[in-house]
């Protein structure tokens, strides 16, 4: 029986015994579904595993990565991913160099070890690794157990992956400049220089480690170029729409206190904290439940909210009213409650619920998600800041599911072609049965 697949998978099957590289490239036909080959991944890892085995450096990274990331159908393996980015790295891939120096420092399928680790990005930067280059800096910038800190051998290397465009490089060696190191003095001067080349890259830590500029109350921490708040929260508040956490935990805190000319607002400092806490931001978890604290009895995460001012939290309406009759505390000359009825604390929160930050009220809806189901559970977002951030969130599923960003774009334009034709089926079959059954006059 004739093997299937096209002319050229025919003949590159019959050059497998001779050359790996042909091997590789079945299991690569296998993978993607061409050459008139069906997409099989029992056949992609059985071709690749014998190019690999034979000696063929992209074969040995592609199992690599497939091993670590556990894609294509391979469970994740980390000794597995470590073997296959050695063999490959000893025969001078630069990329799989770079896997092993990563490997070491991180302790994925080996020991950590940080001595080796810098050995490993050093022949990677041999190979031309960029990347090797700027975790090497780090390593030596920070200085790890069995690896010596040297930071004027850091803020060359930082230097250098400058020189050849590294974004990462400039927010590095900006943040060592800010702080100061020995050996390295501090020059804030520099480091808003090399911020401001990173902003102009796109870099959202850069705009953080800006704003630190700025910001008085962390001077202790490292230099300040001036005491300006304001300033501060304006590259925070750019950096918050970009999903930094740090960022969106000091304009909540900004919102909450009044500062910096914002004004005090529970409702905003709420949205902004809850962006840094679904980022696992300790801090504004902290500060999160400081703000939901009942005023009366301190209970955490109290559900009610002044119904007037809307700043002030409760267990339920008890805690209110003991609260409001407390002559001492503040809230009520205060609050806005006094001049209208009590019985708009008692409206209806809205189910709507905002999917990045857990604010009630969203309006927004996702407007690429192809779901055709109960509209009720569409993703929703209380603005488009709240939908850059969750759409940027590695750990929810919702960009991998969604229509409007699927990572295979021939697959979400079929589901589209599918949509409309069974639109088209529909309309059709509709005519149909208006010309069976027409109208009566």
């Amino acid at each position: 029986m004739a093997p299937k697949g096209s002319r050229l998978a025919r003949q590159t099957l019959k050059n497998v015994r001779k050359d790996p590289e042909a091997a590789h490239q079945l299991a690569d036909w296998h993978l993607d579904g061409e050459e008139g080959l069906v997409r099989n991944l029992s056949l992609w890892l059985r071709w690749e595993t014998e190019a690999a085995e034979r000696g063929c450096i992209d074969a040995q990274g592609a199992l690599g990565d497939a091993y670590l990331l556990g894609d294509n159908g391979v469970e994740v393996d980390l000794v597995v991913s470590t073997k296959w980015f050695r063999r490959a790295a000893l025969q001078g891939d630069a990329v799989s160099t770079f896997n092993m120096g990563l490997a070491f420092q991180d302790g994925t399928g080996v020991e950590v070890n940080f001595s080796t680790a810098a050995d490993w990005y050093r022949k990677a930067m041999s190979l031309g690794s960029l990347k090797a280059m700027q975790n090497l800096g780090g390593l030596l910038d920070e200085g790890r157990p069995g690896l010596m800190q040297d930071c004027k051998a850091a803020v060359e290397l930082y230097r250098k992956a400058i020189e050849r465009g590294s974004v990462d490089a400039m927010e590095n060696l900006g943040h060592l400049l800010m702080e100061g190191r020995p050996g390295v003095p501090q020059d804030c001067k520099a480091a808003a220089e090399l911020y401001s080349k990173a902003i102009e890259r796109g870099s959202v830590d850069a705009l953080w480690g800006m704003g630190l500029l700025y910001d008085e109350e962390s001077k202790d921490d490292h230099g300040i170029l001036e005491d300006n708040l304001t300033t501060a929260l304006s590259y925070w508040q750019r950096a918050a729409y970009m999903g930094h956490a740090g960022a969106a935990r000091e304009i909540g805190r900004a919102y909450w206190l009044g500062r910096g000319g914002y004004k005090e607002s529970l409702k905003l400092a709420k949205k902004y904290t809850r962006i840094a806490t679904a980022q696992g931001d300790e801090e504004a978890i902290e500060r999160l439940e400081e703000m939901t604290t009942c005023a009366n009895c301190g209970t955490g995460d109290a559900p009610k909210v002044c119904g007037g001012c809307k700043n002030v939290h409760y267990c339920n309406k008890k805690c209110l009213l003991l609260h409001w009759r407390d002559h001492s505390d503040p809230h009520k000359p205060e609050c806005t409650a006094s001049a209208h009825s009590l019985a708009a604390a008692k409206k209806k929160r809205s189910t709507r619920v905002c999917t990045a930050c857990g604010a009630h009220g969203a309006k927004m809806l996702c407007s690429d998600c192809l779901y055709e189901g109960d509209p009720k559970r569409k993703v929703r977002y209380c603005d488009a800041a709240c939908q850059r951030v969750h759409w940027h969130h590695p750990a929810d599923p919702h960009k991998a599911l969604c229509g409007g960003c699927a990572y295979d774009k021939e697959e979400f334009e079929s589901r589209v072609e599918a949509r409309t034709e069974r639109n088209t089926r529909m309309a059709d079959l509709e005519r149909a049965l208006k010309q069976e059954h027409p109208p009566l006059a």
